[in-house]
């Protein structure tokens, strides 16, 4: 081959090509610097002759050319076709396809960033608030994907390219994904995939459906959250911890910004049976963000607007029994207040009667009582006979109630015993004698003659 630029449609040279720089794929596309070495494919930056624009180019391995089966071949055909099927911001756009010396290439736009694996690999786990974002937009590609009938097998951190930032994402690397429908290329008892993302079926190389796209999403997740894939070891060992060994508890590694939610969702992501996983990104989607996809974040999902009816709903009957509370007891107010002479308008005044005579024998009240003249003395009542002295007097002893307000009520048999005048001060019963208070000198003679606890000896 010769070193400088080899135009499209030459005949296959001797040896299986391989991508080196400047060389034109097809008259269309000069290869300008590698980017990344895949094991099937190597990928370039590439620049378009006809627009002007740069793009990104696909070139099957050398090594793969070889076989006789020319399954490499296929499988590379067969993603372009795959890719040009899904139209989705999260997924990489296939732009053309074509073969170059019998090496075939896809041609996609070209993704300025880095995978999620080096963003792992330079910054550990993520927080919430920055993986949260990223990993919607992984569900909603594969979302995508599923749609038109593409299972990727193949997702993992390396598989997805983060854009403007660590803001933006995209699934790349379709290569090894499978299509309902479609005619299968893979050999029986292949492993493909790689084992720290690899569902327990794909182990098993059994037939690859929705769910073990989702267990790979698990173990994806559990990785950004965590910092580490949930299982490591040898090949061995991680495939049969996919196998059998118990799902480890994210709840438990994550950050405690991590919602509790994600982390039982993650975890179911990650069950052993396809059957007990979800069943489709939309309900991932729903169970790990709290709303259906393509909704905006804080919009209302099926539970929240039931729970919003039934909230609505209670706020009217509390308004309506408060309304009526308020309407009853203004009737009775308004008829506690009522009286017969009220006049029509509810002034509630009565209109002066015209002075009557009174009755014979019927004395008129007068406005005010009158006080008695100072002259004419009330007639003291005759004293009360002293009973004999052998003659036991019955004198109810006041019961002692606590606190200050407990009052003595000595009472005779028949009237109350009126105590007689005297200088000398009346013996009370001593069951009802308050406890007197020291005098104010005693009392503060007594506080200062008290020592401070908290003060030293």
């Amino acid at each position: 081959m010769s070193s400088g630029p080899i135009a499209g449609g030459s005949a296959e040279a001797a040896t299986p090509f391989r991508p080196r720089a400047q060389v034109v794929l097809s008259g269309r596309y000069v290869l300008e610097a590698p980017l990344q070495q895949g094991s099937a494919g190597e990928v370039w930056q590439g620049y378009h002759l006809a627009i002007g624009k740069r793009v990104a180019i696909k070139v099957l391995k050398a090594e793969h050319l070889e076989d006789a089966d020319d399954w490499a071949t296929k499988r590379m055909l067969r993603e372009a076709r795959l890719l040009s099927d899904i139209q989705h911001p999260a997924v990489v756009d296939v732009i053309d396809f074509g073969e170059h010396q019998g090496a075939p290439y896809i041609v996609m736009e070209l993704l300025r960033g880095r995978t999620m694996l080096d963003a792992l690999r330079g910054g550990g786990m993520m927080p919430w608030s920055k993986a949260g974002p990223l990993l919607q937009q992984i569900i909603d590609g594969l979302a995508a994907a599923h749609r038109v009938g593409v299972i990727h097998r193949d997702l993992k951190p390396a598989n997805v390219m983060l854009l403007d930032g660590d803001t933006r994402a995209k699934v790349i690397d379709f290569g090894i994904a499978g299509a309902r429908g479609r005619t299968r290329i893979t050999v029986e008892g292949e492993v493909l995939g790689t084992p720290q993302f690899m569902s327990p079926e794909q182990a098993r190389t059994m037939d690859l459906t929705v769910p073990s796209d989702v267990y790979s999403f698990g173990c994806l997740a559990f990785a950004v959250l965590v910092g580490r894939p949930p299982y490591v070891g040898t090949m061995g060992e991680i495939i049969e911890q996919h196998l059998r060994a118990p799902i480890p508890r994210l709840s438990d590694l994550a950050g405690p910004d991590v919602p509790r939610e994600v982390c039982i969702a993650v975890e179911r992501c990650m069950a052993k049976r396809p059957e007990a996983r979800f069943g489709s990104m939309d309900a991932l989607h729903e169970a790990l963000l709290g709303r259906p996809i393509g909704a905006a974040p804080g919009g209302a999902t099926a539970r929240t607007r039931v729970r919003t009816q039934r909230a609505k709903r209670g706020m009217v009957v509390a308004v309506g029994i408060g309304a009526g509370v308020v309407v009853v007891g203004g009737v009775a107010l308004a008829f506690a207040s009522w009286s017969p002479g009220s006049d029509a308008a509810g002034a509630g005044r009565r209109a002066p009667a015209a002075a009557q005579p009174p009755a014979a024998g019927v004395v008129a009240p007068s406005a005010k009582p009158q006080p008695k003249a100072p002259s004419e003395p009330e007639p003291e009542p005759p004293p009360e006979p002293e009973p004999p002295s052998d003659v036991p007097v019955e004198v109810a002893l006041p019961k002692a109630r606590p606190g200050p307000r407990s009052r003595p009520a000595a009472r005779h048999r028949s009237r109350p015993i009126e105590p007689e005048p005297s200088d000398a001060p009346t013996a009370e019963p001593e069951a009802s004698a308050p406890t007197r208070a020291p005098a104010e000198a005693e009392i503060i003679e007594k506080v200062g003659g008290l020592k401070n606890p908290f003060d030293g000896e």
